[in-house]
């Protein structure tokens, strides 16, 4: 295989890593909304009740849906990180991949001529 098809392959899987990078944060921030949702939700039935163990329980539950939406962002910013590296490594392979491809046609006109 042509040292150009390698470029040419390596290009193709680091976008199809990108890709798939892309897919998990829109996974991950997905996840938020519902946790919100639950939030307010025993926040209102916290203001409806009187009874202590049920605010006690529902206080929990929003302690727990508090940390399981921090965890998620935090899983999102590393998700993030990740795309930008993958995006400098896309931009690098593709530089090294038109080089080549320079190299390969000046070198076809050498010949030609």
């Amino acid at each position: 295989m042509a040292q150009i098809d390698t470029y040419r392959n390596t290009v193709l899987r680091k976008k199809a890593e990108l890709a798939k990078l892309n897919q998990d944060l829109a996974k991950e921030q997905s996840k938020i909304a519902p946790l919100h949702s639950k939030i307010n939700s025993a926040r209102n039935t916290i203001n409806r009740t009187k009874s202590a163990s049920t605010i006690k329980t529902k206080l929990g539950e929003i302690e727990r849906n508090s940390k399981a939406i921090a965890d998620a962002q935090k899983r999102v910013g590393d998700i993030q990180k990740r795309i930008a590296s993958k995006e400098k490594e896309i931009a690098a392979a593709e530089k090294r991949y038109q080089e080549e491809e320079a190299k390969k046609k000046k070198k076809q006109l050498d010949e030609d001529k």
